[in-house]
């Protein structure tokens, strides 16, 4: 549980304090931190396979369609890393900055297709 940072270190914890998780976040968050230690090792492959799970449980969210995207181009796989970034593309919202850049990105690969 999280306390507020005005209450200081001998704040008594209380429910108003936490928040519920739900299993599903629990389980990204714990494969996620799996991901994070594969992407820092430099192993891309390993990262992918962990986000390949992450969708599995989560296919609407953007975010894991987006690190999909990045992690097959840096694996040199052009079409799945274009299929990915369409995936994130349709789920993110029209003002995100990350969208702009995964759309040039997106550019970039169907040019280096063609």
């Amino acid at each position: 549980a999280l306390l507020k940072a005005s209450a200081g270190t001998d704040a008594e914890l209380r429910p108003t304090y936490t928040r519920a998780v739900g299993d599903r976040d629990v389980l990204l968050r714990l494969q996620n931190n799996i991901r994070d230690r594969a992407q820092a090792a430099g192993r891309t492959r390993r990262a992918l396979e962990v986000t390949g799970r992450m969708l599995l449980v989560a296919p609407d969210r953007a975010s894991l369609w987006h690190e999909a995207g990045i992690c097959h181009a840096g694996l040199g796989e052009l079409e799945a890393a274009g299929t990915a970034l369409e995936q994130f593309l349709v789920r993110c919202s029209d003002d995100d900055d990350e969208r702009h850049r995964a759309a040039a990105l997106l550019q970039r690969l169907r040019a280096r297709l063609n």
